[in-house]
């Protein structure tokens, strides 16, 4: 997307490349010397569908944070993909991987991309991002098409030491999502102890996020409400994604022509009931009640009827 006749440069060069369900994504072939050199040019950059995918799925306009950044693919097709409609963060908290984030970072030279040392696990942001890409490390059992050795590195509790760190870094970047934001969860792992059950558990802990519906055109890697690549489906590989999303921004719609009391069993019926919290506001004029959901709020007038949503 960085080069506007990057396709033209493709065909310029006498090579028909393949034409991928991800948008701009294409697959070289068995001949892929022309691909190669207009890589080396910066046309283009070589990178698997799963990956692009992912890219993809985080690009929002607005505030981007991916968390965990390094090699940085995904950091610099998001800010391609965004152009001036957004920014990157990119945080990693490795010192080696940062150096190797920030040399991919200036080479591709991306202008909305601003890259920070950092743990994922121990966010230090005070601002909140319109989406949040955790491109989470794991086993990288999906890769083994292409490291084999990966087998006989993985003791047996390999999945279940990856599946806490994923869990944690769930957790830590949560909050991090404004209300209405999107949370993209992905690994390259083929397993579904870091996958769907890492997925599961953080839908139940965090009843104020929901999966959302993928774009029409990422339909074909939908296996129920997560994304999946495949090497025997896409010939790459194996790739897990989730989106969810940030659900308080549903409360203006559902709230707005409701009572105190109704608005309060509402809350209960939805499931926040251990969550609610009801107290005055003494200081906002005609608002008396703000009921706080996580970090959201409806507040209503002394009659009790809605007056506005808003992130706390």
């Amino acid at each position: 997307p960085r080069v506007p006749n990057a396709m033209e440069q493709v065909l310029g060069a006498g090579w028909a490349p393949e034409l991928l369900p991800v948008p701009g994504a294409l697959r070289a072939g068995p001949d892929a010397g022309p691909a190669t050199v207009l890589a080396g040019d910066g046309v283009l950059y070589l990178q698997d569908p799963g990956s692009q995918l992912v890219a993809h799925l985080a690009a929002v306009p607005g505030l981007v944070l991916d968390a965990c950044a390094a090699p940085g693919g995904k950091t610099t097709l998001i800010a391609d993909l965004l152009g001036s409609a957004g920014r990157v963060i990119a945080a990693e908290a490795s010192p080696r991987r940062l150096r190797t984030l920030a040399s991919l970072v200036a080479r591709w030279g991306p202008v909305n991309v601003r890259l920070v040392a950092a743990d994922a696990t121990r966010p230090p942001f005070a601002c909140l991002f319109d989406a949040v890409l955790l491109d989470a490390p794991c086993s990288g059992l999906g890769t083994l098409g292409r490291n084999p050795d990966i087998k006989w590195r993985l003791g047996p509790d390999a999945l279940a030491r990856q599946a806490r760190r994923q869990r944690l870094l769930l957790g830590a970047l949560a909050p991090l999502v404004r209300s209405g934001g999107r949370l993209v969860y992905s690994t390259c792992s083929s397993e579904p102890e870091e996958n769907e059950a890492v997925v599961n558990h953080f839908l139940v802990e965090h009843s104020d996020f929901a999966p959302t519906e993928p774009p029409a055109w990422a339909q074909t890697f939908c296996h129920g409400p997560f994304l999946r690549t495949t090497p025997e489906a896409q010939a790459c590989d194996a790739f897990f994604a989730a989106i969810n999303w940030n659900s308080l921004c549903m409360l203006p719609m559902v709230f707005s022509s409701m009572r105190r009391k109704s608005v309060a069993q509402q809350f209960v019926d939805a499931g926040f009931g251990t969550r609610l919290r009801i107290h005055p506001l003494h200081d906002h004029g005609a608002v008396e009640t703000v009921f706080t959901v996580g970090r959201g709020q409806v507040a209503t007038d002394h009659d009790g009827a809605f007056r506005h949503a808003a992130v706390a």
